[in-house]
């Protein structure tokens, strides 16, 4: 019979901001980010910067593990517009914008990123 002890305090390390594994997610979310960034550099006609100054990663090590969030909650005159870009849907309204903009910059980034789409 075999006998496993966990080490609580190392998987946690693991798992954390500061140990293999988070490393390895800050070095994704630096490619996504960076890629977002080109993206709306080169993708997009229009702009005010706001939407690239606006384009944040942001770290949470919490209880529930390590993640990293990368956007922009870049709004105009308080609308969503980062939001409208990227899904081509007012957010507001919840119908189509009819643009061709839409998926602009964070999907390509995530993809170019080394992810694939997740079908539905």
């Amino acid at each position: 019979m075999s006998r496993v002890v966990l080490n609580e305090r190392g998987i946690k390390h693991l798992f954390s901001g500061k140990g293999a594994v988070g490393r390895i997610i800050d070095g994704k979310a630096r490619l996504i980010h960076d890629h977002a960034k080109s993206n709306i550099q080169t993708r997009l006609v229009a702009r005010s910067g706001d939407l690239e100054a606006n384009l944040r990663m942001i770290k949470i090590d919490s209880a529930d593990g390590y993640h990293v969030v990368v956007g922009t909650d870049a709004k105009h005159r308080g609308f969503a517009y980062a939001r409208a870009l990227e899904t081509g849907i007012n957010p507001e309204t919840g119908e189509e914008m009819g643009f061709h903009e839409s998926k602009a910059f964070m999907v390509p980034a995530v993809i170019q990123s080394g992810f694939r789409l997740r079908r539905a």
